[in-house]
C-alpha cells in the first residue's frame, strides 16, 4: 500500500485500519501460530548472540550502537500489559494490498500468529509516519479505535530493530 500513489492518505490510514481490526477479530483459538513476546525475546537474544543484527540497519536513532546494547535497552522496556490477537508480525504499509481503495489481502505474513496487537500498530504507526508524515498517525489510532500506548509503540518498534 505504500506504493499506492492513486490512494488519499486518508484512504490509507481507512484500509489499513480496518485490515488490521479484521486480522485482530479473528478468533485467536482458530490461529496454530504462537509468537508468545518469550520466544521472541529469547530469538532476538540468540540472534545478537549469533551476530545476526545487522546493526548497519537500526533505525536512525540507533545507528552507532551495538546488538547489545540495544537489546539492554529492550529488556529494560518490556510492556506490562498485552492485547493478544491474531497478528500479522510486519503490519508495515507495503504489506497490505488496496485495490479501488478497499482492503484486498495481506502479503508476508511469514510472522503471522496470536500476539499483542501492538506488534502490529507499532510497526503501523511507523510506517505511517516514515510514508504519509507522523500527522497520519493520531488518525490511524482513532480509526483502529484505540488510544496510542506510546510504550508498547516503541516496544515493538525496538524488538523489530532484532529481525
Amino acid at each position: 500500500m505504500a506504493s499506492a500513489n492513486d490512494l488519499s492518505a486518508p484512504q490509507v490510514i481507512s484500509a489499513l485500519a480496518m485490515a488490521l481490526r479484521r486480522l485482530h477479530q479473528v478468533p485467536t483459538e482458530k490461529c496454530p501460530f504462537d509468537h508468545p513476546l518469550q520466544q521472541r525475546m529469547a530469538a532476538a537474544r540468540n540472534r545478537v548472540s549469533a551476530g545476526l543484527v545487522d546493526e548497519s540497519d537500526f533505525d536512525d536513532e540507533r545507528l552507532g550502537r551495538t546488538a547489545e546494547d540495544v537489546f539492554l535497552e529492550l529488556l529494560s522496556t518490556l510492556p506490562e500489559t498485552y492485547d493478544l490477537a491474531v497478528t500479522h508480525g510486519d503490519a508495515c504499509l507495503p504489506n497490505f494490498m488496496v485495490e479501488a481503495s478497499r482492503f484486498t489481502g495481506y502479503i508476508d505474513c511469514g510472522r503471522l500468529g496470536i500476539s499483542d496487537i501492538y506488534q502490529d500498530l507499532a510497526l503501523a504507526a511507523r510506517s505511517i509516519e516514515r510514508n504519509l508524515g507522523p500527522a497520519w498517525v493520531a488518525p490511524f489510532f482513532r480509526e483502529y479505535g484505540v488510544e496510542p500506548d506510546q510504550q508498547r509503540i516503541a516496544f515493538y518498534c525496538l524488538l523489530d530493530e532484532f529481525y
